[in-house]
């Protein structure tokens, strides 16, 4: 059977916007979704905690959206919004010219534990909410409280 080059051409050209529109379904689907439950009664994300992974934050919960600071490396921003007690977010930190270090940004969600007094979470880069790794936290009082500290262990600048 003889193809002409021009169908060959069309042909081929069709096998390619079907392959590059599958790559891009299959990658665009980076969120994952956590069943939530209602807010523990009284509870908020408002307040200081600490993360073992990322250091000191302070969240500012108003309503349904959360807007907060991290201290890990250079510092960084977040700003998301609750469904039930999971909250979910996007991130980002600033780079720092003079160690080569550029911008970086992604997602993530926290879950609010029933105590109201610790999150489990998870964080990745760009649209993906959790490939990047674990991010927990726990209230500065309440860790203050269990170690005994007189002084705290955070101040805002």
């Amino acid at each position: 059977m003889f193809v002409s080059a021009g169908a060959s051409r069309g042909w081929v050209l069709w096998v390619v916007g079907c392959v590059a529109v599958a790559s891009l379904a299959a990658c665009s689907n980076n969120q994952v979704k956590i069943e939530s439950r209602p807010m523990p009664a009284g509870a908020s994300f408002t307040g200081d905690w600490y993360s073992p992974q990322y250091e000191n934050m302070t969240l500012t919960q108003t309503g349904a959206t959360v807007r907060g600071t991290f201290t890990y490396k250079t510092g960084g921003e977040l700003e998301g919004t609750l469904d039930g007690n999971v909250l979910y977010f996007k991130w980002s930190q600033p780079g720092d010219f003079k160690v080569a270090r550029r911008d970086v940004s992604g997602e993530g969600y926290f879950v609010m534990d029933e105590s109201g007094d610790s999150f489990t979470g998870r964080w990745g880069y760009e649209d993906d909410n959790h490939s990047g790794g674990v991010w927990d936290a726990e209230r500065l009082e309440k860790r203050q409280q269990e170690e005994g500290f007189d002084e705290p262990i955070f101040k805002r600048p």
